[in-house]
C-alpha cells in the first residue's frame, strides 16, 4: 500500500473537484449530498483498489463456463427502472449492469470485511459460524464498468471466492460489521491497511469510499468528510452512497480503511413533475432532502474499524489456542 502515500494528496485534491477533474462525467439505504461525486474507479488514481474491494453476488447467478476457466453471470439487472418504475433520463449510470447486493474488502489474504446486515438478520451476533448467507455468498473482485462484453459478464475464477465461515459479526443497534473467512487464499489481491488513528473520526476529516452503489460496477465517491463522531462504534459522514455500498471501505486521506459504510438516507424517490425515479438529494447532513425518513438528513453511517481490528486479534488468539 506504499504507493497511496505518494499520490494521496494529489488524488484527493482532484477527486474533490468531482468528475470534471478526470474529464468523465438487501442493502440499507444511502443518498447523494450536494453534487453526485461518484466516479468510475478505473478512471481515478485509486484504480488498483479493484484488487482489494469485492461485490457480493448469489452463487445461483454464477455458472462455470464450458472451458471451466470462467464464471459466467446468468442474469443481472440495470437501472433503467427501479422497483417497477422508469428512472429519469439523466439518472447517472442507468444503463450499466447491476449485480452485487453488498460490498466487502480484503483485510488479509483470506479474510474479508463487510457490513453485518449483509450476512445476518437483525439482532444477531455470531462467531466462528456458517449460515445460509455465508453458504450462498460469492465475493467478486474487479467488477468494473468494462466487465460487460457482447458475450455477457464473466469473471476469472481467481476473482471469485466463497465464504467458509463467519469469524465474527454483529447486526445490532450497537454495531454493524462482519469479518468473513474466504474459502481459499486470494490470488493477485491486496489486503487494505487498517487505520489505528482516533483522529480519523474528527469532524471535517477528508474521506472517500469505494464500492458498488445499487449493484453498479465499482465506483469511487470523494469530496466528503466526517460530520459527527458521537458514538464509540459509529461515525456520520456526507458520502454519496446507495444500497449496495453496504460494507464498502471508508478511507482516510492516506488510503487507510477507517470504517465500514453501513446505512443512510432513502436512495431514490419518484419525481411527480417528471414522472420518473431519480436519486434523493440532501443539501447537507442535518439539512433538507427531497425525501427523508427523520425530518432532516441523517447522514451516512460508518462502523469504526477498531471493531474489525479487535475481532481479528481475538480470532488469531482463538486459532492459536486451538493449535496448542
Amino acid at each position: 500500500m506504499k504507493q497511496i502515500f505518494s499520490i494521496s494528496a494529489l488524488a484527493l485534491s482532484l477527486l474533490s473537484q468531482g468528475a470534471n477533474a478526470f474529464g468523465k462525467s438487501p442493502s440499507i439505504n444511502k443518498v447523494v449530498y450536494g453534487v453526485d461525486n461518484r466516479l468510475e474507479l478505473r478512471h481515478t488514481p485509486y484504480s488498483y483498489l479493484r484488487n482489494s474491494v469485492a461485490g457480493l453476488a448469489s452463487r445461483s447467478v454464477l455458472k462455470e463456463s464450458e472451458d471451466k476457466e470462467l464464471l459466467e453471470v446468468l442474469y443481472y439487472g440495470d437501472l433503467t427502472s427501479y422497483r417497477g418504475r422508469t428512472t429519469c433520463d439523466d439518472f447517472k449510470f442507468r444503463e450499466q449492469a447491476t449485480l452485487p447486493t453488498c460490498t466487502g474488502f480484503l483485510v488479509e489474504e483470506d479474510i474479508l470485511v463487510t457490513a453485518g446486515h449483509c450476512v445476518l438478520n437483525y439482532g444477531n451476533k455470531v462467531q466462528d459460524k456458517m449460515n445460509y448467507q455465508c453458504f450462498n455468498a460469492r465475493w467478486v473482485f474487479g467488477y468494473e464498468d468494462n466487465s460487460e462484453s457482447k458475450d455477457g459478464i464473466n469473471f476469472p475464477k481467481d476473482d471469485v471466492y466463497g465464504c467458509s465461515q463467519i469469524i465474527d459479526a454483529s447486526y445490532t443497534t450497537e454495531a454493524d460489521y462482519a469479518v468473513i473467512k474466504l474459502d481459499r487464499k486470494t490470488v493477485g489481491k491486496q489486503a487494505l491497511t487498517l487505520s489505528s488513528e482516533v483522529s480519523d473520526y474528527k469532524a471535517g476529516t477528508q474521506i472517500f469510499v469505494v464500492g458498488h452503489p445499487t449493484g453498479l460496477p465499482l465506483k469511487l465517491a470523494a469530496g466528503a468528510k466526517v460530520v459527527h463522531n458521537m458514538h464509540p462504534n459509529n461515525f456520520i459522514t456526507n458520502l454519496d452512497t446507495f444500497g449496495g455500498n453496504s460494507g464498502s471501505p471508508i478511507f482516510n486521506f492516506y488510503g487507510e480503511a477507517i470504517g465500514i459504510l453501513v446505512s443512510g438516507e432513502t436512495d431514490y424517490y419518484f419525481d411527480k413533475e417528471r414522472e420518473c425515479i431519480t436519486p434523493n438529494k440532501c443539501d447537507a447532513v442535518d439539512g433538507t432532502c427531497n425525501v427523508t425518513m427523520r425530518g432532516k438528513a441523517s447522514g451516512e453511517t460508518g462502523t469504526k474499524i477498531h471493531l474489525v481490528t479487535k475481532a481479528l486479534k481475538a480470532y488469531k488468539e482463538r486459532t492459536a489456542a486451538k493449535a496448542q
